[in-house]
């Protein structure tokens, strides 16, 4: 191993040797160890850009409800239908305003 990093060992290894090869050691665990951490995070870019469009399409498809099942609502509760799509996507509407758009934070250590 100390060869490996360019020492060059003549006969018996001495105490500084071996100190140096316990080093050598740890360093090449740690780096192994942080190559291993650093496989397990994946892009920050994709997966945000992939939380953004799930959370467009999460809006769009809540704000679609008044028009999916404002008739079937009216028809139940006896209203003008209308009125209740109306009523319903302007409630749904203020709710999607009052979210917080999607955001990602670093990872504390």
């Amino acid at each position: 191993m100390l060869a490996d990093e360019g020492r060059r060992l003549e006969g018996v290894i001495s105490h500084d040797d071996a100190r140096t090869a316990e080093a050598i050691l740890r360093c090449r665990k740690l780096a192994q160890e942080i190559a291993a951490t650093e496989r397990e995070y994946i892009a920050k870019a994709p997966v945000q850009r992939h939380i953004e469009t799930a959370f467009n399409a999460l809006c769009a498809e809540t704000q679609a409800l008044p028009a999916r099942y404002g008739a079937q609502m009216a028809a139940e509760i006896r209203c003008d239908r209308s009125m209740l799509e109306e009523v319903l996507g302007k409630v749904i509407d203020d709710f999607i305003a009052g979210l917080s758009p999607p955001t990602t934070r670093p990872i504390p250590y």
